[in-house]
């Protein structure tokens, strides 16, 4: 709706485990694709700290592996 008014886009702001993570690519693949999309790409390169980052409303999605989280997830 803001890019309707003119207003910037608010970003889509993606976590991906790393660097070497084969969804980087893809991601900055669909960041370059559509005109006008905002993607920030981050690497917290753990997915319990993203997903306390999603919690904490600093990211929007995550891409990890559930392996790495340790225990299993609490479903908040």
């Amino acid at each position: 709706m803001a890019v309707a008014h003119g207003a910037p886009a608010e970003p889509l702001r993606v976590d991906v485990w790393g660097h070497l993570h084969p969804l980087l690519p893809l991601v900055r693949s669909f960041a370059d694709s559509p005109p006008g999309a905002v993607v920030e790409v981050s690497t917290r390169r753990s997915l319990p700290k993203a997903l306390d980052a999603i919690r904490r409303a600093e990211i929007d999605v995550a891409f990890g592996n559930l392996a790495s989280a340790g225990e299993p997830l609490d479903r908040r």
